[in-house]
């Protein structure tokens, strides 16, 4: 069943092409597009993901501990994302970028392009987030986290009968510690919402850039196909609003067998049997 307040038709329109049309491009220019679209395809998708696991409201505390563990590891991705996007950015966007495009880039681009190479150049917070929260785990960062726990921190490990709903909060109340020392705010959750604003914004400054070359780079080499953009539309029905849609959190496991069971109940012999019952 579908509601038409909640849900609405979304309509696609493909761009066909073949490798071909890239074969006849300058390899580096045609290599770079692709990259840029796939980091494009990147930041959209994590973006989504921020979106669909922000906190929850809700009176059942594992659903709002939940969305908040999903909230911080999509942010941590999303900071890594960024941070390895804008070296592929800048290590070619006097070769390729300005040099052989900027005259077609629009001027809120560059204007993001400039103010992204000064953010890069300095310390800064996406690269700390990136370096020192999801590169690696970083036991001097865990431990420096662990010691500041105040002893009456609320600790708390959500446990199901299934892996898949199995959610170790008391992790995430270390990572929270960590994050807030980084920030230097007073509050844990004050330091997650700082973060995610920064990594939002910097996503978005990124984002122009990318699909700046993107359209650049279609309108020169690809415009014979561009010119038939729209001739063919595909809709996709019953597509959820972002304003009211929000990722499951918890999932039942299929009662059928099968990969889907198989990762997510946990039922290899190595599995724990938490419960005494």
């Amino acid at each position: 069943m579908t509601y038409p307040d909640l849900h609405s038709t979304i309509a696609i329109y493909p761009l066909r092409y073949t490798a071909a049309d890239l074969k006849v491009v300058p390899e580096d220019e045609a290599v770079f597009f692709l990259m840029c679209g796939q980091l494009q395809n990147d930041i959209v998708i994590l973006l989504r993901q921020v979106i669909q696991a922000r906190i929850v409201d809700s009176d059942i505390e594992p659903l709002r501990l939940a969305a908040a563990t999903a909230g911080m590891m999509n942010i941590r991705m999303l900071a890594a994302r960024i941070s390895e996007g804008w070296k592929l950015i800048k290590d070619r966007f006097q070769i390729i970028f300005m040099k052989t495009y900027g005259d077609t880039i629009d001027q809120t681009a560059k204007n993001d392009l400039a103010w992204l190479k000064t953010y890069f150049s300095n310390s800064n917070l996406v690269r700390q987030v990136r370096d020192n929260a999801v590169a690696h785990f970083d036991p001097k960062m865990a431990l420096e986290g662990f010691r500041r726990l105040k002893a009456e921190e609320p600790m708390i490990d959500l446990h199901a009968r299934e892996e898949g709903n199995t959610i170790f909060f008391s992790a995430e109340s270390l990572m929270l510690s960590s994050l807030h020392h980084m920030v230097g705010t007073d509050e844990p959750l004050e330091a997650l919402n700082r973060i995610g604003e920064e990594v939002i914004d910097i996503t978005r400054k990124l984002g122009n850039v990318v699909r700046a070359y993107l359209k650049a780079f279609s309108q020169r080499h690809l415009a014979r196909h561009l010119e038939g953009l729209g001739a063919e539309k595909i809709l996709i029905e019953g597509q959820p609003k972002l304003s009211t849609f929000t990722a499951p959190i918890y999932l039942a496991v299929p009662r059928s067998s099968g990969f889907a069971r198989r990762l997510f109940s946990g039922t290899s012999p190595s599995a724990i049997n938490w419960f005494s019952k």
